[in-house]
């Protein structure tokens, strides 16, 4: 694990000065939960010497892709140094229940991002994960009964568009940036 030190080391560096209050964790490749949690402990104890938290990411591909795995994992953490980061577009590629969700603390949640899809899935779930999500509203994602679990769960804290698609990257950025930001106005529930 010295190489997950050094990552969190550096993390934390940056994450200070910065006044960060979150670092993304993802899992790449499947891990054992042992080695899972040994590693997001240490990760987070060197975080929250910087007043950072963890923010676990479940995904619709690669080594964590299941709600209720990514709940377990906080859990050993302990969600004081590891909440979970809930995107729209792995909750609804992978399928993740909607009781999961709705059993969830406000608290537990560590930063939301936000975005739109087709009605169903290609075949490549990381090609199309990584180049064909859409801005809010632009897509079939049952978002305002998402933004109401949110709400009902009582998260009160930061939604961040995250659309990787080439139409976003192509346009220069600040005018990715203004359209994904008038998508979100528009179209995310109030």
């Amino acid at each position: 694990m010295p190489e997950v030190r050094a990552s969190a080391e550096k993390l934390a560096r940056v994450a200070s000065p910065a006044g960060a209050p979150t670092c993304i964790a993802a899992f790449f490749a499947p891990v054992g939960h042992a080695q899972a949690v040994a590693e997001l402990k240490e990760s987070a104890e060197i975080l929250a010497e910087a007043g950072v938290r963890l923010a676990l990411e479940f995904a619709s591909y690669g080594g964590l892709t299941r709600l209720a795995d990514a709940i377990e994992l906080c859990d050993a953490v302990g969600w004081e140094r590891c909440g979970l980061l809930v995107d729209t577009w792995h909750f609804f590629r992978t399928g993740a229940p909607w009781p999961i969700l709705r059993s969830l603390d406000g608290e537990q949640i560590a930063l939301v991002h936000v975005n739109d899809g087709a009605a169903s899935a290609s075949g490549d779930p990381i090609y199309e994960g990584r180049f064909r999500r859409l801005p809010v509203g632009a897509g079939s994602f049952p978002l305002p009964e998402f933004a109401s679990v949110l709400d009902d769960v009582g998260y009160r804290g930061t939604l961040s568009t995250e659309v990787l698609s080439d139409g976003i990257r192509g346009a220069p950025p600040e005018v990715g940036a203004r359209r994904l930001l008038q998508a979100l106005s528009q179209s995310w529930p109030a």
